[in-house]
């Protein structure tokens, strides 16, 4: 069966069903067992449900997914304060200032 002829999509983990409905799994890279994900109305909502399944199994540095999610990657490091930028030790209190 060559890959034009099989109902697949563009999204990794998702094949189109004959009926119009996309099916998902996915297999886990540790067991290589098949995990059903479930059938969706979109190809896009069958691959988050992929992308979900793929970082629980592998992380969010490892996965690999059919979107990016910035908000998942670990937070930039912050910046570098100068020591003549801020003063914490200057008083704080504005009842009483000096």
């Amino acid at each position: 069966m060559s890959k034009s002829s099989r109902s697949s999509t563009k999204y990794l983990g998702v094949r189109r069903r004959p009926w119009g409905r996309f099916a998902a799994e996915i297999r886990n890279p540790h067991t290589k067992e098949r995990h059903w994900l479930g059938t969706f109305d979109t190809a896009e909502e069958a691959a988050v449900a992929y992308d979900i399944s793929s970082i629980s199994f592998s992380g969010v540095e490892k996965a690999r997914t059919n979107f990016v999610y910035p908000f998942l990657g670990s937070p930039p490091p912050p910046p570098a304060v100068e020591e003549s930028g801020l003063n914490i030790t200057q008083n704080t209190d504005i009842s009483n200032p000096t």
